[in-house]
């Protein structure tokens, strides 16, 4: 199933309509900014699904700013990031994802994933185990913007999610390609009890 996922249009339609044309999705899914973009573009495409919820600039509407959803027989629970505040840190997110049962949460944002060094790109981390990256945190290793990154998702791994992903949301499918790919795009946080799971890909 290709999924094809929009967030922060801004009137920016041509984008939609050419990515819509281009990878032919079996669904679509648009997490807010601008609400009205969604409703539009969903109106030249009335066979394609289309699911949306409410960004920070969808004052207007009272569609509810949550929801979960099936697909493929996985519940996803969609939201736009301003509304759990993740620009502050991401306990919202973690607790909501907690109280779901959540077996993956997927954070996209504008780096590569985990490196042990920032400055050495050979010493990326593509998947690692809850205390490696405890170790991590606590040997000096990790910093910047990455630290309370890195411990949020250690915290929702701790707290009942079997997984974390921090992908680099500037790659094209990098979504499909972590979790559908043995190699991966990203860095994938674990329980130290699927700790096999390293050891079956090195």
């Amino acid at each position: 199933m290709k999924i094809l996922v929009f967030s922060d249009s801004h009137r920016s339609l041509s984008g939609m309509y050419a990515a819509i044309d281009r990878h032919s999705p079996h669904q679509a899914i648009h997490l807010g900014d601008l609400m009205d973009d969604a409703e539009e573009v969903a109106q030249h495409y009335p066979k394609l699904p289309f699911c949306m919820v409410p960004g920070n600039c969808d004052g207007w509407t009272t569609a509810p700013v949550k929801k979960q959803i099936m697909l493929e027989g996985k519940s996803i629970l969609l939201s736009h990031g301003h509304r759990w505040g993740v620009k502050s840190g991401y306990a919202a997110a973690l607790a909501d994802a907690r109280a779901v049962g959540a077996d993956k949460l997927v954070f996209l944002t504008d780096i590569e994933g985990l490196y042990r060094d920032i400055n050495d790109k050979a010493s990326f981390i593509p998947r690692i185990t809850v205390s490696d990256a405890d170790a991590l945190i606590s040997d000096g290793f990790i910093g910047g913007g990455m630290l309370p990154k890195l411990e949020n998702c250690t915290s929702a791994v701790k707290n009942g999610v079997n997984r974390v992903h921090i992908l680099d949301g500037r790659i094209l499918h990098c979504l499909l390609l972590e979790i559908f790919t043995n190699e991966g795009v990203g860095t994938m946080i674990l329980r130290d009890e699927d700790r096999q799971l390293l050891e079956e890909n090195n």
